[in-house]
């Protein structure tokens, strides 16, 4: 399938979700400064098609659920509203994205917490069975649990700090994708879960579908952690990262993929430029970049494209095991976003690095 053809579905679902998005919204009235920090996201990320939107409508035309424009986007818009929650309470966590103080910080949480409740709302609301509606609300409820257990890994597990540790290469990227699979895995499974569930099919390829989103989430995780070393100059921005927040990862000394290669397998050069950006939010552009090429010569984001290759592989494997259809190749298409997007192709263009 050409990616054309992919884009277009992508657009065409997203587009009947984003107005149920601000019509939740607008019913609530909030006042500022709540109001601001909860509609940024979704405004923001409006302006572009949406992936989890397109992850559910084919979970559930797998499925053979019919008639996906009168059924998918209430729980789409559900989902997109839960999930803004979790980028605005990490905005907090990680000291990131529009919060300039402490009260900026005390709104984010109280707007982290209205999301969720929002998209709660709109599950709640829908004329399904109680069954139903209760199973996906249960999973709401896992899922929320299991990513601030990632995020507790995150703040004070996989840390810089922590680098030595980790007894060999195995115990970190069991850690690593633990964290993953809670902080977004998890998430991506009850995407697919909830289409299943819709369905009403049996949940014959329930399985199959969770595997698959759950390699998903952690590929497309990998993406995000090189591209947090893409340096402020560069015009890389998605709709939940402002890339005036580059660099933040290191800065707040989280141990990801790279860092942990660079740390491991780097000269004490290599190091030491990658070690100099801790604790330093104002880092100048040619310590950024002394920093990239730390992580390039080393081996670092070869490294990670070597794991986000295994990942395409058990996505495209995982895939084999559903029947073929048009939604199977919108998926293939999909998986193509692991080692195919802008952060590598930045890195690439830029740096001359990434494979």
């Amino acid at each position: 399938m050409e990616r054309k053809e992919y884009f277009e579905v992508l657009k065409e679902t997203s587009r009947l979700v984003t107005p149920l998005i601000f019509q939740c919204l607008e019913k609530r009235n909030f006042q500022e400064p709540v109001k601001s920090l909860v509609e940024i996201l979704p405004k923001r990320r409006s302006k572009n098609p949406r992936l989890r939107d397109l992850l559910l409508r084919l979970s559930y035309e797998i499925s053979r659920g019919e008639d996906w424009k009168q059924v998918i986007p209430p729980y789409a818009a559900a989902i997109e509203l839960y999930n803004c929650s979790t980028y605005i309470v990490n905005w907090f966590l990680d000291g990131k994205g529009e919060l300039k103080s402490q009260d900026d910080e005390k709104s984010a949480i109280t707007s982290g917490f209205l999301l969720r409740e929002l998209a709660q709302e709109i599950v709640s609301k829908q004329k399904i069975s109680k069954e139903k509606t209760l199973e996906i609300l249960c999973g709401l409820s896992k899922v929320n649990f299991d990513m601030y257990q990632g995020q507790t890994l995150d703040l004070y597990v996989l840390t810089v700090d922590n680098f030595d540790k980790f007894r060999d290469e195995k115990d970190f990227l069991e850690t690593l994708y633990k964290k993953g699979r809670l902080v977004c895995g998890h998430f991506s499974s009850w995407i697919v879960d909830t289409g299943v569930t819709l369905a009403d099919e049996g949940g014959k390829y329930r399985d199959v579908l969770r595997n698959f989103a759950i390699n998903l989430s952690s590929g497309i995780q990998l993406a995000n952690d090189a591209g947090d070393f893409i340096p402020a100059c560069q015009t890389v921005k998605t709709p939940d990262k402002t890339y005036k927040d580059q660099v933040t990862d290191i800065a707040n000394g989280r141990l990801t993929l790279p860092t942990w290669y660079c740390l491991k397998h780097g000269t004490e050069e290599q190091k030491s430029a990658l070690l100099n950006l801790v604790g330093r939010r104002n880092a100048i552009l040619e310590e950024q970049e002394k920093a990239v090429y730390a992580l390039r010569d080393c081996g670092a984001f070869n490294f990670v494209i070597s794991e986000a290759n295994r990942l395409t592989n058990l996505c495209k494997s995982t895939l084999h095991k559903l029947p073929e259809s048009p939604q199977r190749e919108l998926l293939s298409t999909m998986t193509s976003l692991i080692r195919t997007n802008k952060f590598y192709n930045t890195l690439r263009e830029n740096y001359r690095t990434v494979a």
